[in-house]
């Protein structure tokens, strides 16, 4: 029976240092999870301020863009007005 102890000893040790390395690698894995969520979340607050400063440029640019249209247009009024007065 000393026998069968000692295979049922060795395989309960053999368990119990499986079971160590996958609560290690189950450990392991949370940490890289965290990890990783930390990242996307930066990521994501990244990409949203990128987007805002997108958005606000391309505010700008438009507003930008209609003044020198409304100056174009005031432009060529005069001009038309000029070449109507030169009649």
């Amino acid at each position: 029976m000393a026998a069968g102890d000692s295979l049922g000893l060795e395989e309960a040790l053999r368990y119990e240092e499986k079971i160590r390395r996958l609560e290690d690698s189950v450990s392991g894995l949370r940490m890289s999870r965290r990890i990783l969520m930390s990242l996307l979340e930066q990521n994501q607050q990244s990409l949203k301020a990128e987007l805002e400063q997108s958005q606000r440029e391309n505010n700008r640019l438009r507003r930008q863009v209609t003044a020198y249209a409304h100056q174009l247009w005031e432009l060529k009024q005069h001009l038309a007005q000029l070449d109507q007065a030169r009649e």
